[in-house]
């Protein structure tokens, strides 16, 4: 999905749209890893412990949290972020 579609949003959508273009790279095998530096405003206070371990983020929770439950499809359908 990521590889085919081109998601774009409000100011307030940055973050999340980032970390989807952090894992469309991811996918891609253009990067190994989640940055340090990853976005994760959208990361909520009680995914804070599986999302950020000592290795640095959880690439399994980052994902999942990119797309539910607060995520993506929510985004989609509230018309702050599109797909092309």
């Amino acid at each position: 999905m990521l590889e085919v579609l081109t998601f774009t949003g409000t100011t307030a959508m940055k973050p999340l749209l980032s970390a989807l273009e952090i894992l469309r790279r991811l996918s891609a095998d253009e990067i190994r890893k989640i940055p340090a530096d990853a976005p994760t405003s959208f990361v909520r206070e009680r995914w804070r412990d599986y999302v950020f371990t000592e290795k640095g983020i959880d690439r399994r929770y980052y994902e999942s949290l990119g797309y539910i439950p607060r995520g993506l499809p929510r985004y989609l359908l509230n018309g702050a972020c599109s797909a092309n």
